[in-house]
């Protein structure tokens, strides 16, 4: 008789459960501890396989946060363009400054939406972190040897490209065009 899901080594039916497309249910207080919690009126959200890849997820959302605040730091820098400018400068100063801020509120928007709601971006991610893991790292040796043997190489290139170009200066300037 054929067995229709046959046990894989290592696999158990709960880790099949775990893995499952549904969202789960996620607290505020798990997300960001309780500071957070009672800011928020609603205490579950709806994220996408959320225990998973929560390292990148979390790098991921520091760097939309980080964009989105230089959006809004340039936004507010653009402030006191507008407030000292001429009448045509400073509806240009205006508009400017309002691109930054909706460009800002739609990075950090879109941003959020991706890490936790949008099923194939955080499918992606989840991905990144199980590919991540799998990476045979060099040790701290090898990774110094390298970074000496390419700082070298890049030097010796370096001398090498400018040495040509000097020699093609001297050729051309002095001897094919006669300069003084």
């Amino acid at each position: 008789q054929r067995i229709p899901n046959p046990q894989v080594a290592g696999s158990t039916p709960a880790a099949r459960a775990f893995f499952s497309d549904s969202p789960c249910r996620v607290s505020f207080r798990d997300l960001f501890g309780e500071s957070l919690s009672g800011i928020f009126s609603s205490e579950l959200v709806m994220l996408y396989r959320w225990p998973q890849g929560r390292i990148i997820r979390v790098i991921f959302l520091v760097a939309v946060v980080l964009i989105a605040a230089d959006f809004g730091f340039n936004a507010y820098g653009q402030y006191d363009a507008w407030a000292s400018a001429t009448e045509e400068q400073s509806v240009s100063n205006l508009v400017y400054m309002s691109i930054l801020g909706v460009l800002g509120a739609v990075v950090l928007i879109g941003g959020v939406a991706l890490i936790g709601f949008v099923p194939k971006a955080a499918q992606f991610l989840i991905e990144v972190e199980q590919e991540m893991s799998k990476v045979t790292w060099p040790s701290r040796s090898d990774l110094i040897r390298s970074t000496i043997l390419i700082a070298l190489l890049s030097v010796i290139l370096a001398l090498l490209i400018a040495g040509v170009d000097l020699l093609n200066y001297w050729l051309v300037y002095n001897q094919i065009i006669g300069g003084a």
